[in-house]
């Protein structure tokens, strides 16, 4: 909710903010639900903010959100965004995030590294090499 919130403060005139998924509302540590876990994903629901379509439009900003999930589905969409992205990417419109390399050994470590919340881009567990 706050970086969301403090997004769309710093919004320009036709600004856009995407979101999507809710991972900072869920458990980092251990993934199960415990009432106090419970406890903060309410107190996250209720701190997200709340946009107002008035103040939106006279300022000339948007939020939209998507779930991934549910455009599994939707191939011809996917592959026209696929194609859009990977053009992008040529371009250097846009760059990739960062991606953090783990060997597979060290999955502990990984795992604390995700957990402590600390961590930007994607992270990669690396498997060992298999000799023949």
């Amino acid at each position: 909710g706050r970086s969301l919130r403090l997004g769309y403060q710093r919004l320009c005139p036709t600004g856009k903010i995407i979101t999507y998924g809710a991972h900072t509302l869920l458990p980092r540590k251990g993934g199960r639900l415990n009432p106090r876990a419970w406890v903060d994903i309410v107190k996250g629901v209720l701190q997200t903010p709340r946009f107002n379509p008035m103040e939106m439009t006279s300022s000339n900003k948007s939020v939209t959100g998507f779930n991934l999930s549910f455009l599994f589905d939707a191939k011809d969409m996917l592959d026209r965004a696929m194609a859009d992205l990977l053009r992008w990417l040529e371009e250097g419109s846009i760059r990739p995030v960062p991606v953090t390399h783990w060997s597979l050994e060290d999955v502990a470590g990984a795992h604390a590294a995700l957990e402590s919340g600390q961590t930007t881009g994607k992270l990669v567990l690396v498997p060992p090499r298999v000799r023949d």
